[in-house]
C-alpha cells in the first residue's frame, strides 16, 4: 500500500518535473525512488539471494543478501534527494553558505562510505553487523543537520523556509526515529513500521512543499514576464531617444558646416577688405607722394626763374597744396578701415576721449603697421615729425613702454 501510494506520487510529481524542469522537483523524484526501493528491500521483497553470512559465539546469525544490497541503495537514493532538495529549495548555497557546505560535504562523505562498505560485504567481507550502529548514528546527525538548516532559514525569515519546515519536518522526525530505533531497539524489520510512516509522510507532505514551491515558480514566472515586458516598453524608449539624439547631431553638423560656411565667406571678405584696404593706402601714399613732388618742382622752377614767373603757376600750386589736404581719401580709406576693423574708432574714443582727430588718424595708420615714410607721405610731413607725433601720442595714450619697441624698428 505504501509504495502504490507513493508511486501515484511520483508519477504525478514526474508530470510536474517534465512540465516546469525545476531542480528542486527532480530531487523529490529521486527520493520517492530511493523510498520505494527501501521499502521493498526493508520488507524482503526481492529474491533471496546470499552474499555473506556469520554465526557468532552467542548463537546469533547474520546475513548479507539482496535485500541489503537494495535496501542500502535505497538509503543512499533517498538521502541525497532529502539533502540536495534542502539545498535546492532554500537555498542554502546563497543564503546559507556555510550550512551549504556541511550538507554538501556530510552527504559526500555518507556516499563513499557506502560506496566502499557495499562491493566489499557483497564480495563476502562481511562488515554489516559492525557498520549498522554508526551508519544509523551518521544518518541521524545528518537528518538533524537537515533540520537545523531549516530553522536557521526560518529564524532569518528565508522564502519558503516555513513551508519547508511545515511539511518537512514530520519526515525529518520519522526518518530519525528509524535510526534511533535501529540503534536503540533492534534492527528487526519485522516490528519497525517507522519507514513506512516516513516514506508516506514524505509523499503527501513533500507534494504540499512542491505546490508551494510550483506557486512560488508561477509567480517568478510572471514577475519575469513583466519585468520583460517593462524592459521591452525600456528598449522601445531607448530606441527612441537615440532616433531623436542621432536626429539632433545631425542638425547640429548641419548647423555646424553652415556656420563653417559663413565664416569662410565672412573670412573671404575680410580677406578682400584687407587687401583693398592695402591698395587704397598704397594709392594715397602715391598720389600724396606725386603731388608733393609737383610741388617740390614748380618750387624749383621759381627759384631758378624768378623773374618770369607764370600767374598760373601759382594757381597749380594753391591746387596741389590744397589736395595734399583733402579729407576724401581719409574719409574713404575710413571707410575701407572700418569694414576690416569694426567698432575701432569708436572703441578708441570711448578708452581714450582726449584724443584729437588728427592723432586718431595717426594712431589708425600705426594700427595697420604703415611705415614712418608711408605716414610722412599722406600727411605731407617730414619723417621726424611722425616720430615726434607718435611719441606725443604714445605718451597721451599712457603706451610709453611701446616707444623703445617702434623706435628701434623704424630706426632699422
Amino acid at each position: 500500500a505504501s509504495v502504490s501510494v507513493m508511486f501515484f506520487f511520483f508519477l504525478s510529481n514526474l508530470y510536474l518535473y517534465l512540465s516546469f524542469r525545476d531542480r528542486s522537483v527532480l530531487y523529490y523524484l529521486c527520493t520517492q525512488v530511493g523510498g520505494i526501493i527501501y521499502l521493498t528491500a526493508y520488507r524482503e521483497f526481492f529474491s533471496y539471494t546470499t552474499f555473506a553470512c556469520r554465526l557468532f559465539n552467542n548463537g546469533a546469525a547474520f546475513e548479507y543478501d539482496v535485500n541489503n544490497v537494495f535496501e542500502h541503495t535505497g538509503i543512499l537514493l533517498a538521502m541525497y534527494g532529502v539533502v540536495q532538495f534542502t539545498r535546492s529549495y532554500l537555498p542554502t548555497k546563497k543564503n546559507l553558505p556555510r550550512m551549504d557546505r556541511l550538507l554538501k560535504w556530510g552527504l559526500y562523505f555518507y556516499i563513499c562510505c557506502s560506496l566502499i562498505l557495499l562491493p566489499l560485504n557483497m564480495a563476502g567481507v562481511l562488515l554489516e553487523p559492525y557498520t549498522l550502529i554508526p551508519d544509523n548514528i551518521y544518518l541521524f546527525l545528518l537528518v538533524s543537520l537537515i533540520l537545523a538548516t531549516a530553522c536557521v532559514a526560518y529564524k532569518r525569515k528565508l522564502r519558503a523556509a516555513g513551508v519547508f519546515l511545515l511539511a518537512y519536518s514530520v519526515t525529518l522526525c520519522l526518518i530519525m526515529a528509524i535510526t534511533v530505533f535501529h540503534v536503540a531497539v533492534t534492527f528487526d524489520e519485522s516490528s519497525n513500521w517507522f519507514g513506512n510512516m516516513a516514506m508516506m509522510a514524505e509523499a503527501f507532505t513533500f507534494s504540499i512543499a512542491l505546490v508551494a514551491r510550483t506557486k512560488t515558480i508561477q509567480n517568478e514566472l510572471q514577475a519575469k514576464d513583466l519585468e520583460a515586458q517593462q524592459l521591452g516598453f525600456e528598449l522601445k524608449e531607448i530606441g527612441l531617444r537615440h532616433n531623436i539624439i542621432e536626429l539632433e547631431n545631425q542638425k547640429i553638423l548641419s548647423d555646424i558646416q553652415h556656420e563653417k560656411a559663413r565664416n569662410e565667406l565672412l573670412q573671404q571678405k575680410l580677406e578682400a577688405n584687407q587687401r583693398e584696404l592695402a591698395s587704397t593706402t598704397l594709392y594715397m601714399v602715391q598720389k600724396n607722394e606725386l603731388l608733393a613732388t609737383l610741388k617740390t618742382e614748380i618750387a624749383e622752377l621759381n627759384k631758378i626763374y624768378p623773374n618770369s614767373r607764370y600767374k598760373g603757376l601759382a594757381g597749380v600750386e594753391s591746387i596741389l597744396q590744397s589736395n595734399l589736404y583733402l579729407d576724401e581719401d581719409w574719409t574713404r580709406f575710413k571707410l575701407h578701415f572700418e569694414q576690416v576693423h569694426p567698432h575701432f574708432f569708436e572703441d578708441l574714443t570711448v578708452k581714450y576721449p582726449a584724443l584729437t582727430n588728427n592723432e586718431i588718424r595717426l594712431y589708425a595708420y600705426f594700427h595697420i603697421k604703415l611705415s614712418t615714410k608711408e605716414i610722412a607721405a599722406l600727411l605731407n610731413i617730414e619723417p621726424a615729425s611722425v616720430r615726434r607725433a607718435k611719441t606725443r601720442l604714445f605718451k597721451k595714450m599712457g603706451r610709453s613702454d611701446l616707444l623703445t619697441v617702434d623706435g628701434a624698428s623704424e630706426e632699422e
